[in-house]
Formats: C-alpha cells, structure tokens, sequence
C-alpha cells in the first residue's frame, strides 16, 4: 500500500500509471534513491513511536516533529522527512569604560 498514490500489490515494469524512471518511481532501489517525505507529504507524523525504530534508513535520529506541532512523532516510510531548523544570530556589543 503507498499513501501517495492509493494503489496496492504493484509489480514493477507492469503498471506505467505508477511506475516510472525518474520522480515518483516506486520501484527505485532504496540505497540508490532516498525517497523521503516532503513538506505537506500525509506520511509526515503519521507513523506509531511505539513501533518506529530510534533512526530511519539512513541514520537520522528518529522521532522529529515534521509538522511543527510540538509534539514528535515518526514519519511513515524508511526515512524521516527534513525538519528545517532555523539558527538567529545576534551580535554581541561589548561596553569599555
């Protein structure tokens, strides 16, 4: 089953409609395409802490907060989306008297 598409018990080089060479490709080999879940994706804090191994596929930290809700929670798949972190940098003014 693949929450992207809605399809279930594809055979790879059977079905066009679902399997092409490039984007979207469901039949890509993982440890050559990363395949991970996008801003907006619905696998994005959609999976089960209590099942979810403590890294993804490839060596991420595992749960993240992929919404932003405050709350981490694994993502579906192997991989665990992006989380953009935002870093402020302010300077420093020091006073001699």
């Amino acid at each position: 089953y693949n929450i992207a598409y809605h399809v279930k018990n594809i055979t790879c080089g059977t079905n066009t409609a679902y399997v092409n060479s490039g984007a979207n490709d469901l039949c890509q080999d993982p440890q050559l395409f990363a395949t991970m879940p996008i801003t907006g994706s619905p696998a994005i804090d959609a999976g089960d802490n209590g099942i979810c191994p403590a890294t993804d596929y490839r060596g991420a930290a595992r749960p993240a907060d992929g919404d932003g809700d405050g709350n981490p929670v694994c993502d579906r798949g192997a991989y665990e989306g992006w989380v953009q972190v935002w870093r402020v940098y302010l300077p420093v003014v020091l006073r001699t008297r």
